[in-house]
């Protein structure tokens, strides 16, 4: 089940507004007052001549072991898609003396947008290991490993989360008048997948069908004996959401938004897939999307904020195989959740019952690649152009490592020997 706590689906990018009806320090250079909107419907032109695919790593691999019979693999790949600039941003971190990981992805918009996701996704990366530090070391929990309850990761994120938007807000060399980023971060424990959110990136649980066998590695000597299925039907994964969109589709954003004087309109009025977007009275700016946001500080007067809604899922060990974080451009080319967890299990099947980590890392690299191309093959099928980024965490548990063997014990009588490795020296092995 997943949990929400608030503090306050489309395309977030931003409409550039005409130069004329602009404040003069944020004209772009050389522009003119016959400057035509430049973002708009994501529609691509069919004369457009499109650049090939590149596909690239984003983050090296990590493996981070939350518990003992349990271990993270993390891969992330994003693609600029048919855009010139990549603007996503990904995160992760490892928190091993807290035993967990910190994964997210940011999507800038608006002219500045790749430069504010950039310089947001280096402070949440530092801040976020830091604030759960500081959090920890004030409450009254002494147990490390028992110390990340969701109280705790609750504070250090919004703590985290405002320290990043003042810090973007306040950088001279970042120009946030009408750029900004979206940002989901998630905190991953042995126990609990805890998100905060800000726009329309999103996080997902991909979960196995309830009868199937958890995706475990087993010691070598239990291999034989395991009879693990040679296919499933991945068709029967599911993907839990754990966020919400933020934009002006949601009654209670929408609400907000224009509590604070903001106009909400569609560019096309008469597309009804033409999404909602924010708008200073009469002006043609900011066109922005999301009802949250890092940076955007004209749009901070017209109800978006920078509050993060929080949300926390307990692991099911006997179901939740991956975690999935992603930008609104992989969610556009894959709409329904479940499509993308399909691709999730795909890479998953081939690694079941293996030992070797190596195998495992693989199969996490091979997840996040084949959720990126699928999205790319969806978006290029619905003629949409967005940058696509995501951050794949296998949970793969194992046999606990065995307690250490007794030396071998030499009764008086030899003929009553108990020599180590016997059937009465060996602690039995726990099922995983």
């Amino acid at each position: 089940m997943v949990h929400r706590h608030s503090n306050a689906h489309l395309h977030h990018h931003h409409v550039q507004p005409h130069a004329d009806t602009m404040p003069d320090h944020a004209k772009p250079p050389g522009t003119t007052p016959t400057t035509r909107p430049t973002k708009g419907p994501r529609k691509r032109r069919a004369s457009r001549v499109t650049p090939p695919r590149r596909p690239y790593r984003a983050h090296a691999p990590l493996t981070v072991t939350l518990a003992p019979d349990l271990t993270a693999y993390v891969s992330s790949y994003h693609d600029p898609g048919r855009r010139a600039e990549q603007q996503d941003e990904t995160l992760v971190a490892a928190v091993d003396d807290l035993h967990a990981v910190v994964i997210g992805v940011l999507d800038g918009h608006g002219p500045d947008g790749g430069r504010v996701a950039r310089f947001a996704r280096d402070l949440l990366a530092e801040i976020v290991p830091q604030c759960l530090r500081e959090v920890v070391a004030t409450s009254s929990v002494s147990d490390a490993d028992a110390a990340l309850d969701e109280l705790i990761v609750q504070v250090a994120l919004q703590t985290a989360f405002a320290r990043v938007s003042r810090a973007v807000l306040d950088n001279d060399e970042l120009d946030c008048y009408i750029s900004g980023t979206t940002a989901v971060v998630a905190v991953l424990t042995a126990d609990a997948c805890y998100v905060a959110n800000v726009g329309d990136s999103r996080a997902a649980i991909a979960q196995m069908p309830a009868a199937a066998p958890p995706v475990t590695e087993l010691p070598p000597e239990q291999n034989g004996e395991t009879k693990l299925p040679e296919k499933e039907a991945v068709d029967k994964w599911i993907g839990v959401r754990l966020t919400r969109d933020h934009t002006c589709d949601d009654p209670d954003e929408l609400e907000r938004v224009q509590a604070a004087g903001a106009r909400v309109d569609r560019l096309a009025p008469n597309e009804d897939d033409s999404p909602l977007r924010i708008f200073k009275g009469t002006l043609p700016y900011p066109g922005i999307v999301v009802t949250r946001s890092l940076g955007d500080s004209v749009a901070k007067k017209l109800g978006v904020v920078a509050d993060p809604e929080f949300t926390h899922h307990r692991i099911d060990s006997s179901r939740d195989v991956a975690v999935l974080v992603a930008s609104d451009g992989v969610w556009d080319g894959l709409p329904h959740d479940h499509e993308a967890v399909r691709h999730v299990a795909a890479a998953v099947r081939p690694a079941r019952g293996t030992t070797d980590r190596d195998v495992w890392t693989a199969a996490a690299e091979s997840a996040s690649r084949k959720v990126l191309r699928a999205a790319l093959r969806g978006l290029d099928r619905r003629e949409i152009d967005d940058n696509v980024s995501n951050v794949c965490v296998l949970l793969v548990r194992h046999a606990p490592p065995l307690p250490p063997r007794p030396a071998s014990v030499v009764p008086t009588d030899a003929s009553t020997v108990v020599t180590e490795g016997s059937a009465e020296m060996m602690a039995p092995i726990e099922e995983s």
